[in-house]
This record gives C-alpha cells, structure tokens and sequence, in this order.
C-alpha cells in the first residue's frame, strides 16, 4: 500500500548477472514517471490501483519484465492557522486541512480536541510557548500530521499607587517597560511611557481613575481605583453652599476665586437655567425656576465642582 501525498520507495528484490556483467534499470510508474536507478522513489499523482514496471537489461543480452499493482490510498494533507494570544484570550485555531474526514488536535498541555476548528484556553502562570499538533486523518486513507509553536503571552502588570495634595494627584506604576493610558472618570485621557504622572483633577466626576498598560506584543490589562475620598476633602475645603435645599435663592462661597470663575445651574434634561461669570468669594445666586431638583456646576481655576440642589416653595431653609 502507498499513500497519495507521501513518496513511495521501491527496492529492487530480485536478482542479476553477477560482474563483469552489467544491468540496466528501468522502472515506469503508471505512465507517470520512469527512472533507471535500482532503488528509485516516486510519489504517485492520484489515488486508486497503479500499475508499475520494472525492466531489466543485462549486458548478456539477457532481459526481464515485472508488473505490479498498487493500492494508493487518499492522504489527508494537515494545515491549520493560529495566532499568538494573551493570557486572558482564547486561541482560536483554523483548520486548513485537505481530504480529511476527521481531526485530532493535540494542544501541548495535555488537552486534545477532535473538533474541525477548535477553541482552547491556557492556563499560564508566566509567558509560555506550546507545540501544537494537528492529526488530520481519512476513512480508509493515510493520516498525516503537522506541529506548529503557539506563543500565551502573560498579560503586562497595571497595578499603581497614588497619593493627593489638593487637586493634584500624584500616580505611580507598579512596574514599568510598557506603554500607558491614564483614564481620569469621563473626561479626561493622557498616553504615556513614564512610570509617574501627576494630574489635576478638574471635575468631581473624575473620582475613578483607571490605567490600562500595553507590552510590545499588545497584551493589556487595566486596574482602576476610586481616589473619592481626596477629591471631597477638596470639594468640601474649596466651595460651600447654603442653604440646600432652598426657594431659589443660596450662596456660593469659594475660598480663592480665580479669574475664570463662573456658576451654572442646570435642570435634569441638561438646560442652561442661570448663568454666573462675576464671582466673588461669596456670591449670592437667585433662580427663576419651578420647584424641582437642579445641577449646579462652579468652575474655578481649572477645577469643576457639582452638587444637586433641591428648589422647593414653603421648605423651611432656616433650620
């Protein structure tokens, strides 16, 4: 039996004419190929019965003829794709086998598959390289096989610290060697390969901050930390309001008011309702609204601070 996708050797098993006397080879291989070694190797075109000679000559004048058939059997011919991943992916391996009718996958750590296009899972502790080996055999057939390297990257550290003075943020990465993105609540981003970065907090939804660190083969991770407790002690220090809840009428105080000061009021669909650009360290603000619950934004020097305030007729702000 021979294979259709492997090379076929034959061996010459009969006899000859010993010295001085000479042999002249001469094999064809179904029409498809001859050769005149004694050992020749051949790989046949297609699958099915194949007939092949082998003719001898002998400088004695001498001759022989021997036909034989073969059975070429269908070979599978075993492909597939697959992409280096992090370690929190899945590789995802695309079979691009030929003539196969079923496939056995051998993943290099310890887990198999008998699925056409399978998924898998490694579990790495540190960045590790697998032999992967893919089967792809036929009914009746010959198998065949082939090994590639699958690289599971392990995913960069985004671990920091921080400390706080004021509005000022003081960041510090864990570990450095890759690339980074500060992310401060909605509205602020800053990308960076220095391993310390200070920021100014400018508005008090930015009480999250994330950093998300990428390494040269484009694994990431992201670690966010909630750093509220400093940017209240700076809301509470800086701005004052009173009374809350009121009629319509309360006072704003800033500690420093700088010259790009100014107070907004807003109602819950995000409409302007009063505008403040001459601010003092105390500013009395008065609303011309119905009752309801409104969003008050004070920008001052670089920073923004919000609260919600509650306007209702007959409440008693005196108490």
């Amino acid at each position: 039996m021979a294979c259709s996708r492997t090379v076929t050797k034959f061996k010459f098993t009969g006899t000859k004419p010993n010295s001085p006397i000479t042999t002249q080879f001469y094999w064809n291989f179904n029409n498809e190929a001859s050769s005149t070694l004694e050992n020749p190797n051949h790989q046949f075109a297609k699958s099915g019965t194949s007939t092949s000679t082998l003719a001898l000559t002998s400088s004695n004048g001498c001759t022989d003829t021997m036909n034989k058939k073969i059975e070429i059997k269908v070979q599978a011919k075993a492909e597939f794709e697959v992409k280096d991943v992090c370690g929190n992916q899945t590789a995802l391996f695309t079979n691009q086998s030929q003539d196969a009718t079923s496939y056995l996958w051998k993943f290099g750590d310890g887990q198999t598959s008998q699925q056409e296009n399978p998924k898998h899972n490694y579990t790495i502790s540190t960045t590790t390289t697998y032999n992967v080996t893919l089967v792809a055999q036929v009914i009746g057939g010959c198998a065949d096989s082939v090994s590639k390297a699958l690289t599971i990257n392990q995913n960069p550290s985004s671990d920091f610290s921080y400390t706080y003075n004021g509005s000022k943020v003081d960041l510090k990465i864990a570990k450095s060697g890759n690339s980074y993105q500060w992310k401060f609540g909605t509205t602020d981003s800053v990308k960076t390969t220095a391993t310390t970065y200070t920021h100014t907090i400018k508005s008090s939804d930015q009480h999250t901050v994330c950093l998300t660190a990428t390494d040269l083969s484009g694994c990431s991770s992201q670690t966010c930390k909630n750093v509220t407790v400093g940017i209240l002690k700076l809301s509470e220090k800086s701005f004052k309001i009173y009374p809350n809840p009121n009629t319509g009428s309360f006072t704003i105080e800033i500690e420093t008011p700088e010259m790009d000061a100014a107070i907004e009021v807003y109602n819950l669909i995000g409409e302007l309702v009063k505008k403040v650009e001459r601010i003092e360290k105390v500013t009395l603000v008065d609303l011309d609204v119905e009752s309801g619950i409104y969003l008050l934004k004070v920008k001052n020097g670089g920073v923004v601070w919000m609260r919600k305030i509650l306007v209702s007729f007959g409440v008693d702000t005196n108490r």
